[in-house]
This record gives structure tokens, sequence and C-alpha cells, in this order.
């Protein structure tokens, strides 16, 4: 892997009978489709609050396992983050490779006491005030047009995760990220620039695998850092329909080359920790092979947590 980018996507879905949507709508209060708009300050985490889910991340790869108040419980939910009912209870990715000839491996994954990365790039380290998580909806003003607050200027903040490595749309075709409304008709048009906008909420961070070797955790502690930096987009969409049920998580991951040229027979894997019910007990696990998916779901019979309408949870990864 030499300087290369592999971009990798995991989906993170709510899959259940045609009635538990609806069912869950009426629990919930949630008679049509809503996303929570929260500060898009960038910072370190932040509250993935959209249709049925309430999935919380943080910048340096964690998903679900972060605390965000006012909730007291971690985990991605379904439902809001008071009231919701825990889904997954951690999720994250393993890795593993040879440089030098030399076998590796390193993750993300708390429930495992596996978290191997530190916010942050390679160039500029974890204590590096830009080294936060991005956040931009669709609903966003175009150019923060009228917007006076600069916490609030999304489109203005993204030129500091363009600094870090984030994707844009170069509209001009100039190889740099300039969010400005050239012709000046207040909304933004394909010949200009804008930030990687990819669903109705969209959350950009990076982070490295520079934790040092003593510090890491269950099994990891005599691995070295490769020179791996993951920059990491998590976007959902705002809709009734199954994609509405649905979290994307895409994984850039990116050789510095600041340990070797090349990462030889790589392999990077999703991984995750769900807890359909109590604390997962009893929770069963298949896999769907034309799908290329795995999912965990719970006996029926078996659900107090649920009842008649346990949900599935279900990963997918692709390319």
């Amino acid at each position: 892997m030499k300087k290369y980018n592999v971009i990798k996507f995991i989906t993170f879905i709510i899959i259940a009978t045609v009635i538990v949507p609806f069912t869950l709508a009426e629990q919930n209060g949630k008679g049509t489709s809503t996303v929570h708009k929260t500060n898009l300050v960038a910072g370190d985490s932040y509250d993935f609050n959209i249709n049925n889910w309430n999935m919380p991340v943080n910048r340096s790869g964690v998903i679900a396992d972060v605390l965000i108040p006012p909730a007291t419980l971690a985990g991605g939910k379904l439902g809001d983050a008071i009231t919701g009912k825990i889904v997954l209870y951690s999720g994250g990715f393993f890795m593993s490779g040879l440089t030098k000839g030399q076998i590796w491996a390193n993750g993300v994954m708390t429930s495992s006491r596996v978290n191997d990365y530190l916010p942050g790039t390679y160039a500029t380290g974890q204590n590096d005030p830009k080294a936060q998580l991005y956040v931009v909806t669709a609903a966003d003003p175009a150019f923060d047009i009228g917007v006076s607050d600069p916490a609030k200027k999304s489109w203005t903040q993204w030129k500091d995760a363009v600094a870090l490595g984030a994707d844009f749309y170069d509209g001009n075709h100039d190889g740099v990220y300039n969010p400005v409304d050239l012709n000046g008709n207040g909304k933004w048009d394909p010949d200009e620039d804008r930030p990687d906008i990819l669903g109705d909420v969209t959350a950009w961070c990076v982070y490295s695998d520079q934790m040092p070797p003593p510090l890491r955790l269950n099994g990891f502690n005599d691995v070295n850092p490769q020179g791996i930096e993951i920059r990491e987009t998590v976007f959902a969409f705002n809709s009734k329909a199954t994609i509405g049920n649905s979290i994307f998580v895409r994984y850039k991951i990116v050789n510095t080359g600041h340990v070797a040229d090349v990462l030889d027979s790589v392999y990077f894997s999703v991984a995750c920790d769900p807890d359909v019910g109590d604390d997962g007990k009893l929770d069963l696990v298949g896999s769907d092979t034309l799908l290329n998916a795995g999912f965990t779901y719970h006996p029926t019979s078996e659900s107090d947590k649920w009842g008649a309408t346990p949900p599935t949870f279900m990963v997918d990864f692709f390319q």
C-alpha cells in the first residue's frame, strides 16, 4: 500500500418487519421523519439524531460508545438519546498487514478495550486544535450567507477540514477549496465549491495510529505505529424509506509513508458489538452472502426489551 488511498464503506442498518418502523414511530412520538440539528461547531464528538437512529461518534473513530449529555448512557440507540433502546454498544474496525516483513495489527473497538488511534494527522499531531469533527448539513445556508455566528459557519469551517485532508466538491476545478458565490445569486451552483456533503447530515474527522505502544491495551501493546491515517466520513439521510434507518461510515485509509513506503497485504474489517437484546444476552448472529452482510437479531419469544417486534442490526461492507 504505497501512499495509496483505499476507500471503504460501512453501513449500519436497522432492518425489521414491515410493521416495526410504524410501531417505533408511534412509541417514539415520531409521526414524521426528523433531524435533530445541534450546534455545528467542530468538536470532539457529535450525535447523529436522525430518523429512528441516535448514533454518537467521536473524532478518534469510536462509533456508538460515546457519551454525549444529556444522555446518561452511551450507545447507538433506536429512538432518542434519553429514552431510546441501545442496539449497538460499540463499533469500529480492525486492520492488519506487513511492514518490511513484520506483521502488525491495530484497531478501534472500545468494547474489546482496543483504541489505537489518536485524533489528528501525522503532520500536526493530536494537540492540533483543528483536529476536530466537522459537521455540515444539506440545509446549511450556501456559503454561510446570513450566518453571523462564526461557530455556525459550516461551509467556512470546512476549510480547516480540507487542510487536514477532507474532500470537497471542486466546482471551478482549480484544486483549491474556496466557497465563494461567484455569480452573486445567493445560491450554490455546480461551478462553485462546496463541502463534501454526502447526506442530509455529514461529519468528518481524521485520526492516526500514533498511540504509543505502552498505552495500547488488549494485545496490541507491542505494535508500533505504522504511519496510517484514517479520514472518516459519517453521513445519514433524512428519509422515511429504508435508507432512513441507515448510518453510513466511509473510511479513507492513507499510508503517510512515515514508517514505510509500502504496507503489504493489508486487511481492513468492520467490527461491531451489537446489543439487540438486554446486554446482548441471547442475541443470535448470521450472514447474508448475497448482500455481503452480517446481522444480529434476537428471538422474538425471548425479547423483554422489545416485545414481539425486536429489530435486526445489519452491517454491510462494500467498496
